[in-house]
């Protein structure tokens, strides 16, 4: 079981910097190539300069991957809110997807899973742009006396959650985020119906534990969603 757990580990790292990565990098080379078409070189440039850096930053966490240096502490609550800001403005610059964020509340996310939720808010952002075929999307943060609420949420074409073996756009994705949210003891629910869009929402303890988590799809994570909308975009 300890074998099987580490496996699932690499797993999630090396998805999470490089396939997450080399798509961030293939979605602003798009982005530039199409500034460059239109002769807007400036924007380009700016394009280009950014995945230079997002280059620069795969390489580092490639090799904390590789030589196992990664530490779960590495990220302080107070500069998560910002973190998740600078993703988002690559986000929204590399797909023209407007994003609106509210990401306040990440500050009370424990110290321990704090590079867990940006990984989670990341994946969410790379599905958006990969498969949603959005207009628009949202990012927003809710504490609560036991949570901090995270959802990742767009208006594009969404899914079918019931489909067989969970063989739909991105799923990969979803198992680490499944698994992530298993790591802190959280709640994962996903919200999506073929042309409703689609909402990824994450409960993250506010003290640290280990529990099992509760997965819900489909039905049981829409009645969850109508019991409190008033913390939800609804």
């Amino acid at each position: 079981m300890t074998t099987l757990a580490e496996r699932q580990r690499l797993a999630r790292e090396l998805h999470d910097t490089l396939s997450q990565g080399l798509v961030g990098l293939l979605m602003q080379l798009d982005a530039a190539n199409a500034h460059f078409a239109k002769n807007l070189y400036p924007q380009g440039c700016t394009i280009i300069a950014q995945a230079i850096e997002r280059a620069r930053t795969m390489l580092v966490e490639t090799r904390y991957v590789i030589s196992d240096l990664r530490t779960p502490h590495s990220l302080h609550p107070d500069d998560l809110p910002e973190l998740v800001q600078e993703e988002i403005e690559r986000f929204t610059s590399a797909t023209g997807i407007p994003c609106e964020a509210d990401v306040d509340a990440l500050v009370f996310t424990p110290a321990t899973y704090c590079e867990q939720v940006l990984r989670v808010i990341t994946e969410g952002l790379t599905n958006v742009a990969r498969h949603a075929n959005a207009h628009h999307s949202w990012v927003c943060a809710t504490t609560h006396a036991e949570w901090v609420e995270v959802e990742v949420r767009d208006d594009g074409v969404g899914f079918d959650t019931t489909t067989a073996g969970g063989n739909f756009p991105g799923h990969y994705g979803l198992i680490g985020l499944r698994e992530r949210s298993r790591v802190m003891g959280g709640r994962l629910d996903i919200i999506s119906a073929l042309g409703e869009g689609t909402s990824i929402r994450i409960h993250v303890p506010r003290e640290v534990q280990y529990a099992e988590i509760e997965i819900r799809t489909g039905e049981q994570a829409l009645l969850s969603r109508q019991t409190s909308k008033g913390n939800s975009y609804e």
